[in-house]
């Protein structure tokens, strides 16, 4: 991050995965991001909308780099980040590997990487919200867990929907799609949350964020089209562990649920693709109601 003549710079590191034709690709692509110093940060919930800085209206099509309802140039970073520089730093094959190899847990039996401030900012998390109650949060983890092992393992991805942000909907469901397309099915079987752990409490204005680490244990195995097992076991129980990053809307109160009932319209849960309930239209995975997974890391990676 730096500032300068009146305009503020961001560079990121953006990684992705690419499916074009038989092959798919990883990428890291460096992004140079740039806004004048007046302008305000959007909310999460408008993050994704672009409006034409003058009239508001939806840029879904544009003359160039105006907006084609008022004509107002969009692209000066006046009042939003607009991309000023953009540099693949690394493109690679994604191996068969990623989605049917078996690849040993590693970093499993590591030490627990506790951040410092945890208890602090857990027990202001309690005094911002007397009913959070650890237990219930940990059985809420557990449920999550339980939604996404039959979805995933079943082909039923859609009764996850509810559990889990947008982001990490679309980064799994991107896994399946690659299973699909090479005629495979990754299963789990008899998948069960041994422990976990607390390490890290996160606030700002918009959210709030638990990081636990879950220990866990299951049969983790791939089959090809006939229901042959290519890879992993359908009976040895492996264990391992990941570190899973919880969110909940900064003003959002209460003892979390395990109920699978919309939380608004207490219909049974049954969630659109676009993570809201099919009968009250309520964004159940938004975080604004309960807790929800946002992200996945795994033990080698994850850094506190």
């Amino acid at each position: 991050y730096a500032e300068h003549g009146g305009r503020a710079t961001v560079v990121v590191d953006v990684d992705a995965v690419w499916n074009s034709g038989e092959q798919a690709q990883e990428t890291t692509e460096r992004w140079t991001l740039s806004r004048t110093l007046t302008a305000k940060s959007r909310t999460p919930e408008s993050a994704r909308a672009f409006p034409c800085n003058a009239c508001g209206a939806p840029l879904s099509s544009l003359r160039g780099n105006r907006c084609e309802s008022c004509g107002t140039i969009v692209n000066t970073g006046d009042v939003d980040w607009v991309v000023i520089g953009l540099q693949p730093t690394s493109v690679r094959p994604r191996e068969v590997d990623v989605v049917a190899g078996h690849v040993d847990e590693v970093g499993t039996d590591r030490p627990t990487v506790f951040d410092a401030d945890r208890g602090f900012a857990l027990s202001a998390l309690c005094r911002r919200d007397p009913a959070f109650q650890p237990a219930a949060f940990q059985r809420r983890v557990g449920l999550i867990f339980q939604q996404l092992q039959e979805g995933w393992s079943e082909g039923r991805w859609k009764t996850a929907r509810a559990f889990v942000s947008d982001e990490l909907f679309q980064s799994l469901q991107a896994q399946l799609d690659e299973y699909a397309r090479r005629g495979l099915r990754n299963q789990t079987r008899g998948a069960r949350v041994t422990k976990i752990e607390i390490v890290r409490v996160d606030h700002d204005q918009f959210v709030d964020t638990v990081t636990v680490r879950l220990f866990a244990t299951g049969a983790d195995f791939t089959t090809d089209a006939s229901g042959q097992v290519v890879s992993g076991s359908a009976t040895a129980q492996r264990p391992y562990s990941e570190y899973w990053t919880l969110m909940r809307s900064a003003g959002t109160t209460g003892s979390s649920s395990t109920e699978k009932t919309c939380p608004q319209c207490r219909a049974p849960l049954q969630v659109e693709h676009t993570g809201a309930c099919e009968f009250c239209q309520a964004k159940v995975s938004s975080g604004r109601f309960d807790w929800v997974l946002s992200r996945i890391e795994q033990d080698d990676v994850y850094g506190g």
